[in-house]
């Protein structure tokens, strides 16, 4: 932004007596201005008297420590304002010629910022808007670039998994923005933002491997995207008690030509989800899961398994995850599910909310709700609107309360990554443990996976997009011109 002084509103400049020039706003606040200016002229000024005037014609005190000085603090003025300071000097000889100059305050600060959306190639910052501000300010405080925009939001460009500290100010400039008096910000609304590595596509079990009648080896493939970096991908099963003989998590390295990965010693006859994300500096990008029946082939003839074989039985689980964010209104995420089919569990449910910031140095936090609930309102000191949560459930049974390794979290959801209004709606969580249906978490839906051919077959997953697909039951899909 360029600063300059105002034109000079009086011309006929007296040589023989001191005037002001090269008038500069030294320091701007919400209520009060700093000024001086260098002296021009016959330096004879014994005083300077300055006066301070607004838009509407009020005038405003202006105080100094030493009058004769060539500086004064304007105090008791209002925020995001423009003002007319007139000054000139006064001596034995005479006044010297009055200049009036512009000068603005600066409005207040941002109340709040949050990023609504992260991406592999940035996030989109967003703030609450603030009255009296003719623009605002971003600044990225580790390169100290800075951009200037008219709205209430920005596309900040970083890489995946880059963290940025960046600043939020607000600007006072009037009509002409770009050629302002002074440069007016308000008090920065400063915060770290991070960006998250692309998704994997397309995960499926690409080759079996069976060697002997009790084991089986998986090949886990994935479509790399076409854009984005990442440093390594992360691999992980369940159920994992007892454990195959690759452990979970298990991690392959980065690179577009690498998009499978072998987990030895799988047990026959399980129903296994297998889940894939990349990781870039140490943050996770969205998960895809997939989730795949492995026969048992002591049999003659190979069956799939009939049963869930996860460690706390798919009757026993809550189901539907659901959450409900409201930023800009009461500042509460509100969430919901539905109670196990078999029986409400003995020692309620426990939710679990990590944060984002987990990641760095957030800790997760969770709440014990009675077993006849299935709603849950997060407010509080705990509960910061701006931020993004991976909100979990369990169910407390008592015969698995007690199990040293923990209960499979039944459903999680990351909140705010998919689209901008993502929170103002309702949306049903993947789950993260294993079941035959597969939520989809291309558009958060509830929908399989399961393209049914012409002869009612299932026959491949594909990704669901309910521009293309409309769900019909089972988890089943069919083209969005044709009838379940």
């Amino acid at each position: 932004m360029k600063l300059s002084g105002l034109i000079l509103l009086s011309s006929g400049i007296n040589a023989e007596n001191a005037f002001a020039s090269n008038f500069q706003v030294t320091k701007t606040r919400a209520s009060r201005l700093n000024i001086k200016w260098d002296v021009a002229g016959d330096n004879n000024a014994d005083d300077w008297a300055v006066s301070v005037m607004d838009q509407a014609g009020r005038n405003y005190s202006v105080s100094s420590r030493n009058p004769s000085s060539s500086w004064r603090e304007i105090r008791g003025l209002r925020p995001a304002q423009k003002y007319f300071i007139t000054i000139n000097s006064t001596s034995a000889a005479g006044e010297g010629e009055a200049h009036t100059f512009e000068a603005y305050t600066s409005p207040r600060g941002v109340a709040s910022a949050f990023v609504s959306m992260r991406e592999h190639e940035g996030v989109n910052l967003e703030w609450t808007a603030v009255g009296g501000a003719d623009q605002y300010r971003i600044v990225d405080e580790d390169t100290q670039q800075e951009w200037f925009v008219n709205g209430q939001s920005h596309w900040a460009q970083m890489t995946p998994g880059e963290s940025k500290n960046l600043a939020v100010y607000t600007v006072a400039c009037g009509s002409d923005c770009a050629n302002p008096p002074n440069a007016a910000y308000g008090k920065p609304f400063k915060f770290v933002a991070t960006s998250v590595p692309p998704a994997p596509l397309n995960v499926r079990i690409a080759d079996l491997a069976v060697s002997d009648l009790d084991s089986a080896d998986a090949r886990i493939a994935w479509t790399n995207p076409e854009f984005g970096n990442w440093d390594n991908i992360k691999i992980e099963y369940s159920p994992n008690d007892p454990p195959a003989k690759t452990e979970t998590p298990t991690y392959a390295p980065a690179g577009f030509i690498n998009d499978s990965t072998m987990i030895n010693g799988l047990y026959q006859n399980t129903i296994y989800t297998f889940t894939v994300r990349f990781v870039s500096n140490n943050v996770e990008g969205p998960a895809e899961s997939y989730t795949y029946a492995i026969d048992d082939f002591s049999f003659e003839k190979s069956r799939k398994p009939s049963t869930m074989t996860c460690k706390v039985p798919m009757y026993l689980r809550p189901e539907n995850l659901r959450v409900k964010r409201d930023i800009f209104g009461d500042a509460t995420m509100e969430v919901s599910w539905d109670h196990p089919k078999a029986k409400a569990p003995e020692g309620g449910y426990k939710l679990v909310f990590a944060p984002f910031q987990d990641i760095i140095d957030a800790k997760p936090w969770s709440e014990v709700v009675a077993s006849d609930q299935n709603t849950f309102t997060v407010k509080g000191h705990n509960y910061d609107p701006y931020e993004e949560y991976l909100v979990s459930v369990v169910a407390l049974h008592d015969e698995y309360v007690g199990d040293a390794n923990g209960v499979d979290f039944i459903a999680s959801h990351f909140t705010g990554t998919a689209i901008k209004n993502e929170r103002n709606v309702a949306f049903v969580a993947p789950d993260s443990c294993c079941g035959s249906t597969r939520h989809n978490s291309k558009d958060s839906s509830c929908c399989g996976g399961q393209l049914i051919s012409d002869d009612l077959l299932c026959c491949r997953d594909v990704p669901y997009q309910s521009y293309e697909f409309k769900c019909c039951g089972n988890g089943n899909l069919v083209p969005v011109d044709q009838s379940c």
